[in-house]
């Protein structure tokens, strides 16, 4: 019997001053699975993950992730309404005003 592996995630984080670059200033993330949420913890190893902890809007498409979110320490977990882009757009500008 041979083993096919049909799907595989792989980490590539990019340097840190890009990745405070691009977190700055941000006000929500969308999260479609647990290994998203491993990512942002494994690549963002700066002081704005601690403060993200308690202020990031974080929208996850379902209660898998979400799970993976809290267990994480984000304490501002929302969950789409249906597993859709659709729906993890509306969810993530919820009351930001969007």
């Amino acid at each position: 019997m041979a083993k096919l592996v049909v799907y595989r995630t792989v980490l590539l984080c990019p340097g840190e001053a890009e990745i405070d670059d691009a977190l700055l200033g941000l006000a929500a993330a969308t999260f479609t699975s647990p290994s998203t949420v491993e990512a942002l913890a494994a690549c963002a190893k700066t002081p704005w993950l601690e403060a993200a902890r308690a202020s990031l809007r974080c929208v996850a498409l379902g209660a898998t992730t979400s799970s993976a979110l809290s267990a994480s320490g984000f304490s501002r977990v929302v969950v789409a309404a249906s597993p859709t882009n659709a729906a993890l757009a509306a969810a993530a500008s919820g009351d930001l005003g969007l």
